[in-house]
């Protein structure tokens, strides 16, 4: 093919595009030269045996993975002398115990011992969300799928803002008291759900996004260097809400009394 650009110089890589880092140089013609191409990509294998400190998240620099199909594949622990065990049923434990053979047979078994297969929770069920007031909403919810024994569930977590992205609720130092926005960590005084939440310090007419999130013993971790999303929490559907002021629920205990041949008394108490 031809080549119209310059006679004496000629870019492989740019700023945004790092395929090949190399280029050309020189002050002859480019007559038979003999040019090679980007050959399709490398593969390569890193094994981490030991790591010192905190496990941090592993990135790639901007000009470190390209082209842009280029992927990373992270594998488990390196297994020696052990065993993967799969298709086991979250949260349920199991007894273990192992032997060895050698040419002379089979070792006694070891002694036993309890291992659990354990996640984060999905995301709670039959989210609901219905306005109280003028600046209070009430968010109701069920157990997640998963795990099934909703009593494996320590808390849940609870997020209301007027953005969308939650760009308040989520910073480190809101509160539940927080005004048009908050974050509460919600541990449950009834015994079967539905569970209800009521917050307030909202302002009338305004919407509110609501999102809520189970969490166990498995905590949270986070996914990608860019923050978004902080980690890999299974929230539920994101449901809107207005505050508005509401009509007065009905009186309760109403009770009659005869005052006389022509009157009544009648009793209540206000909702």
């Amino acid at each position: 093919s031809a080549y119209s650009g310059s006679e004496t110089q000629f870019e492989l890589a740019s700023v945004s595009d790092s395929l090949i880092a190399k280029s050309y140089q020189g002050n002859s013609d480019l007559e038979k030269a003999t040019l090679y191409i980007w050959s399709g990509g490398y593969d390569w294998k890193v094994t981490f045996y030991n790591v010192e400190g905190p496990i941090q998240i592993l990135s790639s620099p901007k000009h470190n993975l390209y082209p842009p199909d280029a992927i990373v594949d992270i594998g488990a622990d390196r297994c020696d002398k052990c065993m993967n065990i799969n298709g086991l049923t979250i949260w349920q434990p199991y007894h273990i115990r192992a032997r060895v053979k050698n040419s002379n047979g089979w070792s006694s078994y070891s002694s036993t011992i309890i291992g659990t297969p354990k996640a984060i929770p999905s995301a709670p069920t039959d989210v609901e969300v219905q306005v109280i007031s003028g600046e209070c909403l009430e968010v109701s919810f069920s157990p997640p799928v998963l795990p099934n024994e909703y009593a494996v569930i320590t808390s849940y977590v609870i997020e209301w803002d007027y953005s969308y992205e939650f760009e308040h609720a989520k910073d480190n130092d809101t509160l539940c008291s927080s005004s048009r926005f908050g974050r509460c960590n919600f541990l449950s005084l009834t015994d079967y759900p539905p569970f209800k939440f009521e917050f307030c310090n909202l302002v009338a007419d305004e919407a509110y996004f609501v999102r809520v999130a189970a969490r166990n013993s498995v905590p949270a971790q986070r996914i990608g260097p860019s923050g978004f999303p902080a980690d890999n929490t299974n929230w539920s559907t994101i449901l809107g809400a207005t505050p508005s002021d509401q009509l007065p629920n009905p009186p309760v205990s109403v009770a009659v009394y005869s005052l006389g041949s022509t009157s009544l008394q009648v009793i209540f108490e206000p909702h």
